[in-house]
C-alpha cells in the first residue's frame, strides 16, 4: 500500500468519525479502519472518488451528502466506508457509549434530529449533481 493509500485512509477515518460520534477516533480505531478498508477493497469509480475527495476537503457536507446517498444509492461505496468507520468505532469500548440509547431523550430533541435529517438530505439532493 503506498504511503498516499494510508494518509487518506486515516483522513477518512477522521471525517468519518467526527460525522459520527463529533469527536475524533483514536490511534486504535484509525489503524482498525485502514485494516479493514484494505481488506475489503471497496471499488470505487472515478465519480465516486471525486465524490469523496469533496468530503474530505469539505467535511461540513458529509451529512447532506450521506443522507441523499442514503436515498439515491444505500449502498454506494462511500456508505459502505462509512459502515465500516461506523463498526469500528462503535466495536471501540471508548466510544461504544455514543451508539447506546440515552435516557430521557425529549420529544424536541427527537423532533430537532428529523429536521435536520430531513434539510440535509433536500439540500444534498442539489448538492449532489454538482460534485
Amino acid at each position: 500500500m503506498l504511503a498516499t493509500d494510508k494518509s487518506t485512509l486515516t483522513k477518512e477515518a477522521m471525517v468519518f468519525s467526527l460525522y459520527l460520534i463529533g469527536k475524533e477516533p483514536g490511534e486504535l480505531s484509525v489503524q482498525l479502519y485502514i485494516k479493514a478498508s484494505q481488506k475489503l477493497d471497496i471499488p470505487m469509480s472515478p465519480r465516486d472518488k471525486r465524490k469523496l475527495n469533496f468530503i474530505l476537503r469539505f467535511p461540513f457536507f458529509m451529512g447532506m451528502i450521506d443522507g441523499a446517498l442514503a436515498m439515491v444509492n444505500p449502498e454506494h461505496p462511500i456508505r459502505k466506508k462509512l459502515y465500516v468507520m461506523f463498526s469500528v468505532l462503535e466495536s471501540d469500548p471508548a466510544f461504544s457509549n455514543y451508539f447506546l440509547p440515552k435516557a430521557g431523550t425529549s420529544l424536541f430533541a427527537i423532533l430537532w434530529t428529523g429536521t435536520r435529517a430531513v434539510f440535509n438530505t433536500l439540500f444534498g439532493f442539489i448538492l449532489l449533481p454538482w460534485i
